[in-house]
């Protein structure tokens, strides 16, 4: 049994320590971010595709593992990943939001779907709603992944869809087709 566990450690160190590469209009992009700066097995390893045309992160297939059981979390089967439907509560005290507010406004918008799709990102019309800078969003998402940094280190799977950060150059393009394709579920 031990030598079983020590295969699997090793497989998964190896598997860790591996780079993906992307192929990107004739350029090959690998970036891989440590999910630590110590030397732990847990690390994120993450293939960005910049659009030529736009400049911005497109999302590659697999970077988020998803949750099948979110595919209907909405009452109707979901096209986009769970960040598109959700913000966490955490979120609004950094962002100086009322969080009583913050609830009614999500609830309203939520009830006004009738359990279909929404137009709008919930994250962009809070955003828009409350007219939070960029900046100031940005630094949100800096804590959180360093959160999620501790949360790797104690051996958490971070890569998991629950576990996905709001990105801030595709939320402020508030650009809807560019912000649905972005979150679309892959």
């Amino acid at each position: 049994m031990k030598s079983v566990a020590l295969i699997l450690v090793v497989i998964v160190l190896t598997f860790c320590a591996c780079e993906v590469t992307e192929q990107n209009s004739g350029q090959e992009t690998t970036q891989t971010m440590p999910a630590t700066q110590s030397m732990s097995s847990t690390k994120r390893t993450t293939v960005w595709k910049t659009n030529p045309d736009t400049g911005l992160q497109e999302y590659v297939s697999g970077n988020v593992i998803l949750d099948p059981g979110s595919e209907y979390d909405q009452g109707f089967k979901a096209s986009y990943r769970q960040i598109y439907y959700y913000v966490e509560f955490s979120y609004m005290d950094f962002l100086g939001i009322d969080q009583n507010e913050a609830g009614v406004f999500l609830q309203v918008l939520g009830e006004s779907r009738n359990w279909e799709e929404p137009e709008e990102m919930a994250v962009v019309s809070l955003i828009k709603h409350f007219n939070i800078p960029k900046e100031k969003f940005t630094e949100l998402v800096i804590r959180e992944e360093k959160r999620l940094e501790n949360l790797a280190t104690a051996g958490i799977d971070i890569d998991i869809e629950e576990f996905e950060l709001p990105n801030p150059d595709i939320i402020y393009t508030f650009d809807n087709d560019i912000i649905n394709e972005y979150y679309r579920r892959a």
